[in-house]
């Protein structure tokens, strides 16, 4: 009987142990979608592509997956409340943006792959972090309220736009092909924006060599987008 105790007291140890020395998990969902408007939209979960009418009942409410990536149409907007940071995300319409979350669910990310998108993120503590990226620039923030574009060319020979902007707090902007730059600190009403052709979007030697980015007040076609659709 005692042994028998003894290993069970063991046991029991050992779990208490281990349970404490496990890392956070990621969580199950990523988001939640709580507002939705226009037409409908599609999400890629893994490799499988589904497309949702924005008048279906299980589009509020409906969980939004590490790794899902979201497509809009024109005139729909959907706005995403994150779980494991308090944060508003908003998709504009005519995007594709993918969410994200690192392993131990305390890093969450987005990417934006060409659309808009504007979020608004509570002050962030300890390792919690929040940022998202696109074709060649990353904005990081601790709190705030910002936004990126990537507005593509109608024609091969215009520019894609790419924009990081700013409302209010700060957002550290960076060239993710150029690592070793500072990063630009933007504040309210201020913005970064770059202009690179096509080709140039896939082609990291052409992004690298891009002028270093530079900090502007921000323009008054972001500001009046947004005033028509507020997070």
């Amino acid at each position: 009987m005692r042994n028998n105790r003894v290993i069970s007291l063991l046991l029991v140890s050992l779990a208490m142990a281990a349970s404490f020395a496990a890392p956070p998990s990621v969580p199950s969902a990523y988001a939640t979608i709580t507002y939705a408007e226009g037409k409908s939209f599609s999400i890629i979960r893994n490799n499988q592509t589904r497309e949702w009418p924005v008048s279906d009942k299980q589009v509020f409410g409906m969980e939004i997956m590490p790794g899902d990536i979201i497509h809009t149409s024109g005139s729909t907007f959907l706005e995403l409340s994150i779980k494991p940071i308090k944060a508003v995300i908003q998709i504009a319409e005519n995007t594709s943006y993918r969410c994200d979350i690192d392993e131990s669910g305390t890093k969450s990310s987005g990417e934006l792959y060409y659309g808009r998108v504007r979020a608004k993120v509570a002050k962030l503590t300890g390792e919690r972090s929040f940022k998202i990226s696109s074709p060649s620039l990353v904005a990081g923030v601790r709190g705030t309220d910002f936004g990126c574009d990537v507005i593509a060319a109608r024609k091969t020979s215009e520019p894609v736009v790419q924009r990081v902007f700013c409302f209010e707090g700060s957002v550290a902007v960076s060239d993710d092909k150029a690592p070793e730059a500072e990063p630009v600190l933007i504040g309210g009403s201020e913005m970064v924006e770059t202009r690179v052709d096509v080709q140039s979007v896939t082609d990291k030697t052409a992004i690298a060599e891009a002028p270093a980015i530079q900090k502007v007040m921000l323009s008054d076609e972001v500001r009046g987008f947004w005033a028509e659709h507020p997070v």
